[in-house]
């Protein structure tokens, strides 16, 4: 939500977009800062309506020690 707020509205700092918008160390990435960047620049010039949005999703996707086999 921190990212989204950053890029839709300009709200916060690109680095507090980047470091509670991101998990996993994601927002670490310079694609990353390089896109919210890029994102707001653009949005910048846009009527809300016209916006983009960022959106994610972090899933339970650690799965290293999971038993196996066993019932989903």
């Amino acid at each position: 939500m921190a990212a989204d707020a950053y890029v839709a509205d300009g709200i916060g700092t690109l680095d507090d977009a980047m470091s509670r918008g991101f998990s996993h160390g994601l927002g670490a990435s310079p694609a990353n800062r390089e896109l919210l960047r890029w994102m707001r620049a653009h949005n910048e010039q846009r009527p809300p309506h016209e916006r983009l949005r960022f959106y994610g999703f972090d899933g339970p996707l650690e799965m290293t020690g999971a038993a196996s086999p066993r019932y989903a």
